[in-house]
């Protein structure tokens, strides 16, 4: 429901990562093998797989690459993160840091010096007008002054190998496993030493059972909470939802049919009743 988002500056030394070829992590995703409500986008799909371990890390490399993720929650001003995590490469540079979190004096450079790394990965190696705006920009580096002792052809092959990156594998690791199964796994999974809220496991098979609901329900329904002035726990609200629904808080013991859209909604409905009052 919500990213602990991690300083900009970490973004920063992930990319560094990256552009030395280490390992990004592994993702662990489960396959729903269940339809999923399509969304408009230039290239979109109709996913039915969904992140389990790794949302952050995914998130993030959005965030770099700037392409919006799937799941992102159209409250939260997209353009305002990318802002937030603008990183930059320096061409200039011949040692460390070769990356920056642009700032005011960033930007204020007139020079091609700092470039989002965002611009880079919007080219694909494979088209040929891709590779002459590539070369157009290593050549402008030159008129700008920088990178001496390079030509414009040793600057395009700098700048071509920071995007290549956007071609390093990532290891996925999936799981197709039963209801139950999928609830264990969740639970014994850790993400940067915060363990996993049984609320949220099921808050993502609601997500599956139901498409939609979470986003065009749930999710409105919490930020109309936050914008009135109250820090409710997500996770409060979700089995408040089985209690009034059920008249059950263990998530185990509701009907696994409860979780269908014809029956959850009349339950919601009364839930937000209730806690209008």
């Amino acid at each position: 429901i919500r990213t602990a988002w991690p300083r900009p500056q970490n973004r920063a030394l992930e990319w560094r990562a990256l552009w030395r070829g280490y390992p990004v992590g592994t993702l662990l995703v489960w396959d729903s093998q269940r339809a999923i409500t399509t969304r408009s986008a230039p290239d979109g799909q109709a996913p039915s797989q969904w992140v389990v371990d790794g949302q952050q890390r995914t998130t993030a490399l959005c965030i770099l690459a700037g392409r919006k993720p799937y799941w992102w929650n159209s409250k939260e001003n997209w353009d305002a993160v990318l802002r937030r995590f603008d990183i930059r490469f320096d061409v200039h540079a011949k040692t460390e840091p070769y990356f920056w979190v642009a700032s005011a004096a960033h930007r204020k450079v007139k020079t091609r010096r700092y470039i989002p790394i965002s611009d880079l990965l919007s080219l694909d190696t494979a088209k040929s007008e891709h590779q002459q705006k590539l070369m157009d920009l290593a050549k402008q580096v030159k008129v700008d002054g920088l990178c001496d002792g390079m030509d414009a052809m040793e600057v395009y092959t700098r700048l071509d190998r920071l995007k290549k990156i956007r071609d390093a594998e990532v290891v996925l690791v999936t799981v197709n496993n039963e209801l139950e199964d999928v609830v264990e796994i969740f639970a014994r999974l850790n993400s940067k030493g915060t363990r996993v809220r049984e609320a949220d496991i099921y808050l993502g098979i609601v997500a599956a059972r139901s498409p939609g609901w979470v986003r065009d329900h749930f999710l409105p329904f919490m930020g109309d909470l936050e914008e009135a002035g109250f820090d409710v726990s997500p996770s409060l609200v979700f089995r408040s939802l089985s209690a009034i629904g059920q008249g059950k808080v263990n998530f185990k013991a509701v009907e696994e049919s409860f979780w269908s859209a014809d029956r959850i909604a009349p339950a919601w409905k009364r839930t937000k009743t209730a806690w209008g009052y």
